[in-house]
């Protein structure tokens, strides 16, 4: 079976109000937003990882899918799997 990530965002190393109340709503999001990629794409067995977590990923994925968070980091993640395919996945576009 192929090998799929879904790339949430970069891991937050401020601790303020504001980050922890948009790291709870952004979950929200990406936790729907997992769920439609899985029930799109059922061929593959998905991953569900942050920026730094994928970038220490093992194995070759076929698919990595970003959010709206790691757009700016599509470059490192091309250079790190170089025979994957890495699609944007707009989460602003997702229903509140």
């Amino acid at each position: 079976m192929a090998i799929g990530i879904f790339v949430t965002e970069m891991d937050r190393l401020d601790y303020q109000g504001g980050a922890i109340i948009n790291a709870a709503l952004n979950g929200r999001y990406y936790k729907k937003a997992y769920a439609a990629i899985q029930e799109a794409l059922p061929d593959y067995t998905w991953h569900e990882l942050k920026l730094s977590e994928t970038l220490d990923f093992k194995d070759q994925p076929d698919l990595i899918i970003a959010s709206r968070n790691v757009v700016p980091y599509i470059e490192a993640i091309e250079q790190c799997f170089p025979d994957a395919k890495v699609e944007k996945y707009d989460t602003w576009a997702q229903p509140k």
